[in-house]
């Protein structure tokens, strides 16, 4: 399960820096412009994936505690960073039956994500950092 939160999160680290960068390499380009495509798969994929990895990640067995709290921070994160894109398409089959007061406190923490990219993109990158240690750290 940490090698995909790796991948997830490593994609939406790159597309939240990416934002926050002027000038970038064309390889960056082309896998910008190739997640945008994409992001109504990824996003919701994310989400999806990371709410079942931070339920699943403390009761697997042969991880130390510092490996299980990074892993559930980095599926939080996962989780935070890819429902901006995703809110949407999640509340909309249910939009009318969502109190109105937690469906704007929703839509608050969302815009808030949002409007803090850059911070979230340098916190997406140190947990990246983090995860690939404990992921490959002991091979």
């Amino acid at each position: 399960m940490g090698l995909i939160t790796l991948l997830f999160l490593g994609t939406f680290t790159l597309l939240y820096l990416s934002k926050s960068v002027s000038k970038k390499a064309d390889v960056v380009e082309k896998a910008v412009k190739w997640i945008q495509d994409n992001m109504r798969y990824l996003a919701l994929g994310g989400v999806i994936y990371g709410f079942v990895a931070f339920c699943l990640t403390p009761i697997v067995g042969g991880l130390t505690p510092m490996s299980i709290c990074t892993r559930m921070w980095a599926n939080l994160l996962l989780v935070a960073m890819a429902l901006p894109y995703c809110f949407d398409v999640l509340i909309a089959k249910y939009r009318e039956k969502i109190n109105t007061a937690i469906l704007e406190e929703s839509r608050g923490v969302v815009t808030w994500v949002s409007t803090n990219e850059k911070i979230f993109g340098f916190v997406g990158g140190a947990t990246c950092v983090l995860l690939f240690v404990d992921v490959f750290g002991r091979l």
